[in-house]
């Protein structure tokens, strides 16, 4: 199957979690935003979602350090005020966008090389214990799309080759 059908079918199961997940909220938890809350929380799944603690099994380890030193290079670093350390998964993402809307201005193969080095050895796993979570119905479907998502950015980079 095309990767972009598997990547719109992951979208649409997406959408259809979240759904299911707005229909729930008032028969489970009322109307409030508060009760919104509360019905995310008891989705949550226990991942930590950095790439020290998948690496290592701690975090704040070398990984970290990595992305810091290539945060550096690209002439970025951490807004003041950021909670999560830098190898957190949205963290990671959100650089990969601007690497590939070119908000960086980094030199080609920039984006390979981050994805290469900070996603690719631990993301595609947190994803798939993500799609395996047992009481996270709309959370495994985050899985799913994420999954997706980066086998189709390796299979990209692949072709660059």
């Amino acid at each position: 199957m095309p990767p972009v059908r598997v990547l719109g079918e992951a979208v649409v199961v997406l959408a259809e979690r979240r759904r299911e997940t707005v229909e729930l909220l008032p028969e489970r938890h009322g109307h409030g935003i508060l009760e919104l809350r509360a019905a995310h929380l008891e989705d949550v799944v226990e991942l930590l979602p950095y790439a020290s603690y998948y690496l290592t099994g701690f975090l704040n380890e070398r990984p970290l350090a990595r992305v810091r030193e290539d945060l550096a290079a690209l002439g970025l670093a951490r807004v003041e005020g950021m909670s999560e350390p830098e190898d957190h998964l949205a963290f990671l993402l959100e650089i990969m966008a601007g690497l590939a809307a070119g908000r960086f201005g980094a030199e080609e193969g920039a984006q390979r090389r981050f994805f290469d080095r900070h996603l690719a050895p631990w993301a595609p796993r947190l994803f798939a214990d993500l799609e395996q979570a047992k009481a996270a119905r709309f959370y495994r479907a985050v899985g799913g799309l994420g999954r997706v998502f980066l086998d189709v950015e390796a299979e990209a980079f692949r072709m660059e080759t």
